[in-house]
């Protein structure tokens, strides 16, 4: 791993973790990750961060010659829309980018995050938010497409032994609602998550 990934952390609101389902690819979920990662606690509002591009290379697990695929994941991201439901049952549709830029003479990507992002990761700790902050490097050595998803979810309940849920609330949390059989799910979801975050986390499950 390059040196620049050991230091950073990301923070997320734990409504926004705990009531949000989305269906991002591991790359997508990584790339998030490292953009919220530089958020710094004092902005008051998203500004539009610019990061270099290699170093999104790395994080997503490209070589400095996958340009396209790149553009492919940031598009992803960029096209992708998830629901949030609040405490009242009222449903929101989000999405993480309202700005997205490429630069490949200056080797820079540039985002900034739709501002219906704000509740959910901005100034959480001067809000008096409940939120749940963890360092990237547990998340990317991952493999598994459900291993980051399900490890900032065991995170946000952290305080509790154990943890209990709903197979079907799961499965949409996860964004894993394609696997019907429960069988399938343990073996191509749960599994698979698991290991991982007992492998390279902070936490035992």
């Amino acid at each position: 791993q390059r040196n620049f990934e050991r230091e950073l952390s990301a923070s997320k609101s734990n409504d926004m973790i705990q009531r949000g389902g989305h269906g991002l690819t591991l790359r997508e979920q990584k790339c998030i990750l490292y953009a919220i990662s530089k958020i710094r606690p004092s902005d008051t509002e998203f500004r539009e961060y610019a990061f270099d591009i290699k170093d999104f290379y790395a994080v997503c697990g490209l070589t400095d010659d996958n340009y396209t695929e790149l553009k492919g994941i940031l598009k992803g991201i960029a096209d992708k829309s998830w629901w949030h439901r609040d405490a009242s049952g009222s449903e929101s549709l989000l999405r993480w980018f309202s700005v997205v830029r490429l630069n490949k003479r200056k080797h820079t990507v540039t985002i900034e995050f739709h501002k219906d992002m704000v509740p959910f990761l901005l100034q959480l700790a001067s809000r008096d938010v409940f939120y749940t902050s963890y360092e990237l490097k547990y998340i990317l050595p991952m493999s598994s497409q459900y291993g980051p998803r399900l490890y900032e979810l065991l995170k946000s309940y952290s305080n509790n032994p154990s943890w209990f849920f709903p197979t079907p609330e799961l499965k949409k949390l996860l964004g894993a609602e394609s696997y019907k059989n429960f069988n399938d799910f343990k073996r191509f979801v749960l599994d698979p998550a698991v290991a991982d975050i007992n492998a390279y986390t902070d936490l035992s499950v």
